[in-house]
């Protein structure tokens, strides 16, 4: 019942935000997500193989895709096939897009912002964003910024963003460039320190789980339990398929005519240095010419909210594991789960509003102790009384409660009346 009418009540939560909060709806969020099944799922036929971001590519699943505001509110969303490109889903996510803004878009200063991440900034997207009235503010993919290997490594005009005193210092520049269409396209590079170790660390433990199959593979062949050279062959394959991140920097060669020798391989150290120069930077791409470098940077960072989000639906309010079979009742349990995320938001962004930025997680472990408490009362005349009350909450949940406005004295009392045989009966029921 709810899912037939998801439009109109998607609609109405949006109005009643505006209508609550002061919400910057000139700027979209857009990404994806996807969720699998243990199941066969027969009866969906949205359910499919597809790439996994959990790497449980033997599940079949559904990809959602989802609006977000600058805020982080859910503004719509809509559930695509397993197997869907992220690039492809934009086309069908349009009219959500204009739903979903109250901005007009009939000039270049009122049209709204739509943020992406690489998978889906294909130049056809673009282009498709532009002729609907959007301005798009994009990540590069990172083969990308290998065009733009000479500027990053020429300190001069970079400016650090500021006022993250606590945190590792990031370097924006941004470079103006004339695309095929002859439209000037504004290039923003950034560096982050931190960003870089991340990408070092993953490269390093990509390279190790590689180096570990080719060694694996290496000894069966050695001790010739493989060593026709195709099979040899086929094996290498898969295993380069496997580790498409790092194998490109390796030089792999199987000894041998008809049967396999050896399987020997090679480090090209100077790639491989060659790319950890550019660890740490990334490539953003926008056709906005109002704002400087440092305001575009600090845009595009907003999308890390839409991040936020998957991961508050999929470690907190339940939209993994989806145990259904049936197409509607997918769909269903999603939206079930992106309305438990609306009231999330509302929650976190009413104590924010009153100073209390503590995220989601912390609010609900402080509030975790509190609960319900029964008391059993029995008298002499063999009259049981069980009352059941919410037990007096500690300062730091009282604290949240009347910032939320909640008066937790007003909340369900249950009073019972039993008498002694009729209690224990009731009790051997109950066990």
């Amino acid at each position: 019942k709810l899912l037939s009418h998801q439009c109109a009540i998607e609609k109405h939560i949006r109005d009643r935000q505006s209508s609550l909060f002061s919400l910057d709806r000139s700027v979209l969020l857009y990404d994806l997500t996807n969720t699998h099944f243990e199941g066969v799922c027969r009866d969906n036929p949205k359910a499919k193989h597809g790439k996994n971001k959990q790497k449980r590519n033997d599940c079949r699943q559904v990809v959602v895709g989802m609006v977000f505001d600058g805020s982080g509110f859910e503004l719509g969303h809509k559930v695509f096939e397993g197997n869907q490109s992220d690039s492809k889903s934009l086309v069908e996510m349009i009219q959500t897009l204009d739903a979903c803004t109250g901005v007009r878009k009939d000039s270049a200063h009122s049209k709204p912002i739509v943020i992406v991440d690489g998978g889906i900034a294909s130049r056809e997207n673009l282009k498709i964003l532009k002729e609907n009235g959007f301005s798009y503010l994009v990540n590069d993919s990172r083969r990308g910024r290998i065009r733009y290997e000479k500027e990053f490594s020429d300190e001069k005009g970079f400016e650090q963003v500021t006022n993250r005193e606590e945190k590792t210092p990031v370097l924006v520049r941004v470079l103006t460039e004339e695309r095929e269409e002859d439209q000037p396209e504004r290039v923003v590079l950034c560096r982050s320190d931190a960003r870089g170790e991340k990408e070092r660390a993953i490269m390093s433990n990509a390279e190790a789980r590689f180096l570990k199959d080719l060694e694996k593979l290496s000894q069966r062949v050695q001790k010739g339990v493989l060593v026709d050279k195709k099979k040899v062959e086929r094996s290498l394959g898969r295993i380069q398929s496997k580790h498409t991140r790092i194998q490109r920097y390796y030089e792999v060669e199987v000894v041998g005519e008809q049967r396999a020798g050896k399987v020997v391989w090679k480090r090209k150290d100077e790639d491989i240095q060659r790319a950890s120069n550019l660890h740490g930077c990334y490539v953003l791409r926008t056709d906005i010419n109002t704002l400087t470098s440092v305001e575009l940077w600090r845009l595009y960072i907003t999308l890390t909210r839409a991040e936020d989000g998957f991961q508050a639906l999929k470690r907190d309010l339940g939209l993994r594991p989806n145990r259904h079979q049936k197409e509607d009742r997918v769909d269903g349990h999603i939206f079930i789960t992106v309305l438990a995320y609306q009231l999330m938001c509302y929650i976190c962004r009413l104590l924010e509003e009153q100073g209390d930025r503590r995220d989601w997680e912390t609010i609900r472990r402080v509030l975790r102790t509190h609960c319900f408490t029964t008391i059993i009362l029995p008298t002499r005349n063999g009259t049981v009384y069980r009352i059941r009350k919410a037990a007096t909450p500690e300062e730091c949940q009282a604290q949240i409660y009347r910032t939320l406005g909640i008066d937790w004295k007003s909340l369900p009392i249950t009073k019972q009346k039993f008498h002694r045989r009729e209690t224990s009966a009731k009790l051997n029921t109950q066990k």
